[in-house]
């Protein structure tokens, strides 16, 4: 169950990390946040390893991420560089001042949203449906298409999270939220797009034994029922040498559809930063940490 006070204890523990001498390596680190676990993320990801590694002629490791220790990485320089959500890009670019290097484009395209599930017998179908449920989601106030995106949503249509829900309660990757839905041990759960026909494709699950809460009827290729935001983010860790960002920025931006790399990530590469304005919108409206201090929520992308 989320208690008051966890995020706020986020956000101060990412203001701390500024403090920490960085850590020497032979080696660029390059670290993913991984929301569906290691393997996942190791399975997509290690080729843009290579794929890097053989364009700036040094080693770069993948390391992969839990959701909630991706910012202190990067914060204390376990990592040098950064692929994680908006929010925690977000919070990186305010508190760290993390330099944004590119946005992810994936085959769906530069944004991505959050959908909010049920189970197709359940009669849950629209945001009011929701009030008085017991919901799952991954880490409150940190991930973006498994939190924020959602209590946002609900929010605007006057269902306050986690106040009008019987319960909320976290889960460590994504597809956890799916099974929890579908094992009846929740009655909503909240991930980011793509992942339902993920698990459909890998045959975990049976689309037809859930249903969309708030089904957006958009050109937008995935199920959704939130607005849509900017796909995650690449950052380079604070201090870090400029000629090096330089460099990984550009070689990202060269990467292609039909490069190994994006083919085995299912992406078609990655494009300049994109606004983050909408998404501070969210934050700030939820008051999330460090958006409920005005003195960090007004910063550029």
């Amino acid at each position: 169950m989320f208690r008051k006070g966890k995020v706020a204890f986020f956000a101060l523990s990412v203001l701390s990390v500024l403090l920490i001498s960085p850590v020497s390596s032979a080696e660029i680190r390059f670290g993913v946040t991984a929301p569906r676990g290691d393997d996942v993320a190791l399975s997509q990801w290690s080729e843009l390893g290579t794929y890097l590694s053989m364009r700036l002629g040094e080693p770069v490791r993948i390391v992969p991420l839990a959701v909630h220790a991706s910012i202190y990485n990067l914060g204390n320089r376990n990592v040098d560089f950064l692929l994680t959500n908006p929010v925690q890009s977000a919070i990186g670019m305010s508190v760290l001042r993390a330099q944004p290097l590119v946005t992810l484009h994936k085959r769906s395209g530069t944004e991505f949203s959050g959908v909010i599930i049920a189970r197709s017998d359940s009669g849950i179908e629209t945001a009011q449906d929701v009030r008085g449920r017991r919901v799952v989601s991954l880490r409150v106030g940190i991930s973006a298409g498994a939190y924020i995106f959602q209590a946002y949503h609900l929010q605007q249509r006057g269902v306050a999270v986690p106040q009008d829900l019987a319960s909320l309660d976290e889960r460590r990757t994504q597809d956890e939220l799916v099974y929890a839905v579908r094992d009846r041990v929740a009655d909503v759960a909240f991930i980011r797009t793509g992942v339902l026909e993920a698990l459909a494709r890998e045959n975990k699950i049976d689309l037809s034994e859930f249903t969309i809460v708030d089904r957006s009827n958009d050109d937008f290729p995935l199920v959704h029922s939130t607005a849509l935001y900017p796909e995650w983010f690449v950052m380079a860790s604070p201090g870090m040498d400029e000629t090096l960002a330089q460099r990984v920025k550009w070689n990202l931006l060269a990467l292609g559809p039909e490069d190994l790399a994006s083919q085995r990530a299912n992406i078609n590469g990655f494009v300049h930063p994109l606004p983050l304005d909408g998404l501070r919108d969210a934050l700030i409206g939820l008051h999330v940490p460090p958006f409920n201090d005005p003195g960090l929520s007004d910063t550029g992308s």
